[in-house]
């Protein structure tokens, strides 16, 4: 249906479980069939470090992809390759991460080639590199952004807004005393300007807003949801809230409201939940989506009347946010009066359509190891089927935790049909484990997955096949080799290869280049 940017960081941890839900978040969310999810690439990139959970960070531009990660030694690392290629060019950016999750890596590829890379940050001065030249990375500069405000930074998030223009988003200051800072990149002149020098939420001295990444709903806007936090006790937040643009500059509320900038917390206007401080709202797992009439759900936990933890699904209906309490399980409590980086006990994730049109939605509770579905109900958002979700069988080996070490888990992220996917020991609270006690390397890999539904067949008007090559040979072609024309495309749209000759006036195509994978074939 939508994309779903935020979900890019979207990390599940839970000891003993795979990472089910970057995936589930993202590639589900169109009524596709799991059995035309097919696994067309698998390439080993590097060994990377297993101590501790820190998410990676992956993006493809046209034919060119980056990856961002930290290798045994904790450095941070940028490979690149050519998507038609399965090997790798490294570069160390210098910089080693300790034991804080908080340090995740971000990186973006603007509209001129050139890579911008931040991360390995949690209350420090800015980190950030920027390519040398564009395409490439060979080598990086340190240019620095706007020089204030620059000096205790956390959650580095790179955003692309509308025509392409790349925006900057991060917290200055700590839990409880932050402000969410806006820079916007110029092309021309390869400068970072501040958008708002008040930032985009106001803390008062007193608060933080914690906030998804901006989300492009159907109604061509950008839409984020927040909460605000008192303090670094992850039970201090409070006020589920919600703005909208279609510039990232201009904001409203969802009623279509202006709404000044900076967003105080006393803005009664945005309030999606009242939530007060103390019950169970937690700034992990929550989002935004939208039903199949195009209304806007936001996803999210907290504890009920009776103190129990519970999922909630609240929407925009009738000119107003209407709160509908989607599980209802007896004492299930998700203690929360903790600081660091916690465990997900609780978490579910935005809505989607399944194959058959249910609307649906995964989630995890303590009860059950395994990650389970609702079918829900579209008028009370409540489940009328619970069961355990079955993953794609193509998928199966990627969920699976491979390392014989005790209590790893599988870390993923998603970049359109691409996946970076690699084993580490669980989260730990930010707190260094001792020697012997966690691996010493996991095996960061590239996958690739890809559907019929992956290529825009209106770009070309000709009758098209399908075909899987495996060994130079095409298998399962519904159509024979003796066109007198033939074009191979990949399934993003790029010819990749249309060379062949005449044997008994049939077209033998030269496939001994080709990586093993799922074609389009065009006559």
């Amino acid at each position: 249906m939508f994309s779903f940017k935020e979900i890019d960081s979207c990390h599940f941890m839970k000891t003993g479980l795979p990472v089910f839900f970057t995936l589930l978040c993202t590639i589900f969310l169109s009524p596709l069939k799991a059995s035309e999810i097919i696994q067309t690439e698998k390439i080993e990139i590097a060994e990377v470090w297993a101590g501790h959970p820190v998410n990676f960070a992956i993006k493809t531009r046209d034919s060119f992809q980056c990856v961002a990660y930290y290798d045994t030694d904790r450095e941070m690392i940028v490979a690149a390759r050519t998507t038609d290629e399965t090997t790798w060019k490294y570069t160390s950016l210098g910089t080693k991460v300790e034991w804080d999750s908080h340090n995740y890596i971000d990186m973006a590829i603007d509209d001129s080639g050139y890579i911008h890379v931040s991360g390995n940050m949690h209350n420090v001065n800015l980190i950030y590199f920027r390519s040398k030249k564009p395409w490439s990375i060979e080598s990086f500069e340190q240019p620095g952004m706007v020089g204030t405000l620059e000096n205790s930074v956390t959650y580095p998030v790179f955003i692309e807004g509308p025509d392409k223009k790349l925006f900057f988003q991060y917290r200055i200051g700590g839990s409880g005393d932050g402000v969410t800072i806006w820079n916007g990149y110029n092309l021309e002149n390869k400068k970072w300007t501040r958008i708002t020098d008040q930032g985009l939420f106001d803390n008062a001295g007193s608060v933080n807003a914690y906030p998804t990444s901006p989300v492009l709903g159907p109604d061509s806007c950008f839409h984020i949801v927040w909460m605000w936090r008192d303090s670094y006790i992850a039970n201090t937040n409070h006020d589920l809230s919600h703005i909208k643009s279609s510039d990232l500059v201009n904001w409203q509320n969802m009623a279509g409201h202006p709404v000044s900038i900076p967003v105080g917390q006393y803005n009664t206007d945005v309030v999606v939940d009242p939530v007060a401080s103390g019950h169970g709202l937690i700034n992990m797992d929550f989002w935004i989506s939208w039903d199949t009439q195009g209304r806007a759900v936001v996803t999210y936990h907290r504890y009920d009347s009776e103190g129990f933890s519970q999922i909630f699904n609240t929407r925009w209906e009738n000119d107003r946010w209407k709160i509908y309490q989607t599980s209802d399980w007896d004492s299930v409590f998700w203690e929360l009066n903790l600081s660091g980086s916690l465990s997900h006990d609780i978490a579910a994730t935005p809505l989607s359509v399944d194959e058959n049109g249910n609307l649906v939605q995964n989630y995890v509770y303590p009860r059950d190891e395994n990650v389970r579905r609702w079918i829900l109900d579209e008028n009370t958002l409540k489940p009328t089927s619970d069961r355990i979700y079955q993953p794609p069988a193509a998928m199966n080996d990627f969920y699976a935790v491979e390392s014989t070490f005790p209590g790893m888990q599988v870390n993923m992220i998603q970049d359109g049909e691409y996946y970076l996917r690699w084993e580490t020991m669980p989260i730990n609270q930010d707190k260094p484990r001792n020697a012997g006690t966690y691996p010493a390397s996991g095996t960061l890999r590239l996958y690739r997955f890809s559907t019929p539904t992956s290529v825009d067949k209106n770009r070309y008007p000709e009758k098209l096949k399908r075909g899987f090559m495996d060994k130079g040979v095409f298998l399962n072609l519904d159509c024979k080799a003796s066109f007198p024309d033939v074009r191979i495309y990949s399934l993003n749209g790029q010819r990749v290869c249309n060379k062949g000759f005449y044997v008994n006036n049939s077209r033998v195509i030269l496939t001994g280049s080709m990586s093993k994978g799922v074609y389009i074939i065009h006559k």
